[in-house]
């Protein structure tokens, strides 16, 4: 069967499967069979064995029964860089670009800022505002230690020094340690939704917020200002329906200054920020 055979095969596959990206997720499954560009995969030249092929039918019965694409090739694109994932992390979100854009022009006067991604996953934002502001002093923390080892692969892979450490929220500062800056990706989703979600792949740890999808939110909230300088910002990533309830948990700890709150690229309320007072 020639490349141009097993494409069409494969996006004729994963078009009834209801893939709405058939073809390109065809292209990219086959081009990473075969360890090869996508450009080069179109050309048809490439010599195709037994082995490859067999590779590449396993991957489309895989990405049919669901699994994500970057889950099947092990990385994505995140502020047109290559990031490593595993299904020990979640798949960087667009819309985070928006907070790493914030949250680097919320700092830039200040030389030397000391910034915390909270919730790293596998860290794209505390990667991506080291590699933009190289005079970052940046701690990565999460409270999984698979998680934390994709981060490390990534740090190596993009050259970045950053500080990586091991903890559940606050727990991974050091006592009298104080941010410019802390961003933070934390569970957001209640159990109730959870429970209806079908979640084969992606790990519930990271998106269970509890019983209203905020209860780690406002642990979080009710601790962290204790690490932040005088009016060092906080953001937040959120679901699109809580910015009214986060903004009423800022208010209520009486440590922050009036709450606002950023679209995503299909204007919903989804970032929320404050800066302590």
């Amino acid at each position: 069967m020639s490349l141009t055979s097993l494409l069409l095969w494969g996006s004729d596959l994963l078009h009834h499967a209801g893939c709405l990206t058939a073809k390109l997720d065809a292209q990219v499954l086959l081009a990473h069979s075969l360890n090869i560009d996508r450009v080069s995969l179109l050309l048809d030249k490439q010599q195709l064995t037994d082995q490859d092929s067999k590779k590449y039918k396993k991957f489309i019965e895989r990405r049919c029964q669901g699994e994500p694409i970057a889950y099947l090739i092990g990385r994505c694109e995140f502020w047109s860089l290559d990031f490593d994932v595993t299904p020990d992390v979640l798949i960087p979100r667009p819309e985070t670009e928006i907070m790493v854009e914030k949250g680097l022009n919320l700092i830039k006067t200040i030389d030397h800022p000391h910034v915390a991604d909270v919730g790293t996953g596998c860290g794209v934002m505390a990667i991506v505002m080291k590699k933009e502001r190289n005079d970052v002093s940046m701690v990565a923390t999460d409270n999984s230690c698979k998680a934390l080892d994709v981060v490390k692969r990534n740090a190596i892979k993009h050259r970045t020094s950053i500080d990586i450490r091991h903890g559940d929220l606050c727990e991974a500062f050091k006592q009298e340690e104080q941010f410019d800056l802390i961003v933070a990706n934390l569970p957001y989703i209640s159990s109730d939704e959870i429970a209806d979600l079908d979640l084969d792949f992606e790990p519930r740890s990271a998106l269970d917020g509890g019983k209203d999808g905020l209860d780690i939110i406002n642990i979080f909230l009710n601790s962290v200002f204790r690490y932040m300088k005088p009016h060092a910002p906080l953001l937040l990533e959120h679901g699109f329906d809580q910015n009214d309830k986060i903004n009423a948990i800022f208010s209520q700890t009486n440590q922050f200054l009036p709450a606002q709150t950023l679209s995503d690229y299909s204007d919903l309320p989804r970032i929320t920020y404050a800066c302590k007072k």
